[in-house]
């Protein structure tokens, strides 16, 4: 296969690139971002060069058929939706982008009507066939490494990645979800390919314990009636046995879990003790801790 690029991508298949291309053309799957680059002067392709009436394109490549005929000769090109709109009996028409293998038949005549050629080309497209199956998550705060690993067509390529950076991988530490591109380049045959890293930065939420009461009865303490004043004198509002401890945050905690210092996995829960309550949430890598100190209400005298 002529020009032929195979682009080694983390965590996924192997890609192929051949051909220069016309124009770009984005495809977005599962986090990656893919864009076929070309030079600015796009091949005409004429007919009667074409081995075994094959040619290979990348996918979503125009092409733009030339064939060398003198005057007289009327042209149809088939299938016609293929082809920009009035362009099916030129005798230089532009295909619109090729995202598929597809038969083009030229149909040549003379001023009579009668044919004079019948030709079917065969028009192969090699698609990356992506088989995507990660997308780049991390924490706030978190390092991160991307990479691509080219290998075939000459072997000299050329990195240009959006922070600036040249090699093949760089380490990045974003502070919000973003799209990092790099364009590899054979430098041989200029075949390009556009690749966007989507990182998505998972922030580690700002959580606090909200109580339902700052303190506890003393009173209510294992081993101790709830009437009892042998310790101290009760404050007219210390009326509760059992206090609620909640998770709190401005930010969004849906579907992070819980685990309390009682062992306990909800939100929420009760507790009849004085002493510190901590409380980790955790969405993959990134954790949140906040604690309190449930105070007793009871003015303690010795």
């Amino acid at each position: 296969m002529k020009n032929q690029l195979i682009i080694h991508f983390s965590n996924i298949k192997e890609k192929i690139l051949t051909r220069s291309k016309s124009y770009s053309l984005p495809i977005f799957i599962l986090g990656f971002f893919f864009s076929n680059l070309a030079p600015l002067n796009s091949q005409c392709i004429h007919p009667a060069d074409l081995t075994n009436n094959t040619l290979e394109v990348c996918f979503g490549e125009k092409i733009t058929f030339c064939p060398e005929d003198g005057a007289d000769i009327c042209y149809k090109w088939l299938p016609e939706e293929t082809f920009l709109l009035g362009e099916s009996t030129f005798p230089n028409p532009t295909t619109f982008p090729i995202i598929e293998d597809i038969e083009i038949q030229l149909i040549k005549t003379d001023g009579n009507g009668n044919i004079i050629e019948n030709t079917v080309i065969n028009v192969i497209v090699n698609d990356f066939d992506l088989d995507l199956t990660e997308i780049y998550e991390i924490c706030a705060g978190e390092s991160i490494t991307l990479d691509v690993n080219p290998s075939g067509g000459s072997g000299n390529y050329t990195y240009f990645w959006s922070t600036g950076e040249s090699s093949p991988s760089i380490t990045v530490t974003p502070t919000e979800s973003i799209l990092y591109n790099v364009e590899i380049q054979d430098v041989e045959s200029g075949c390009s390919l556009i690749v966007s890293h989507l990182v998505t930065v998972n922030p580690s939420p700002e959580i606090w314990i909200d109580p339902s009461h700052t303190s506890i009865c003393l009173s209510s303490l294992p081993g101790r009636p709830q009437d009892s004043n042998e310790v101290g004198n009760k404050p007219a509002d210390c009326e509760n046995h059992s206090v609620g401890l909640s998770v709190s945050s401005n930010d969004d905690i849906i579907g992070y879990s819980f685990e309390w210092s009682t062992g306990e996995t909800s939100p929420t829960i009760s507790v009849e003790e004085i002493g510190e309550y901590t409380v980790t949430i955790t969405n993959g890598s990134c954790i949140s801790t906040a604690s309190f100190e449930l105070e007793s209400c009871v003015e303690v005298t010795v």
